[in-house]
């Protein structure tokens, strides 16, 4: 279990013991179940998020990773993003947390019992 970057395999992940997550794979578990419901532009804002751990990312940090550091900000449309992300998330315990004047973390709390629909 570990909060910071590692590699497998020669792929860049991130291993928490419940979220698990392949950064150049596009592969997302938790507690060792695949979800599949997120977005290439949802994956993306989560992985650099967790290529952070426990650390606030800007939101210009954030949409640079996911539209290129030549794309303009757009902070309407990356919030927009962040709420349908922290929706898809919920249940599986995992929070974007938003820490004014910072950015944003992710927060995750394993619950006791995860239902899924996929």
């Amino acid at each position: 279990m570990s909060l910071t970057p590692q590699k497998r395999d020669g792929a860049e992940v991130y291993d928490d013991g419940y979220l698990y997550l392949e950064h150049d794979r596009f592969y997302l578990s938790f507690g060792g179940k695949p979800l599949h419901k997120l977005s290439r532009t949802d994956f993306k804002i989560l992985s650099r998020l967790l290529r952070s751990p426990g650390r606030p990312v800007t939101g210009r940090e954030i949409w640079q990773s996911v539209r290129g550091r030549e794309a303009e900000y757009n902070g309407s449309s990356l919030r927009v993003h962040l709420t349908y992300l922290r929706h898809k998330l919920s249940p599986y315990g995992v929070n974007i947390v938003h820490e004014a004047g910072s950015g944003y973390r992710v927060q995750v709390s394993p619950p006791t019992k995860v239902e899924t629909t996929d």
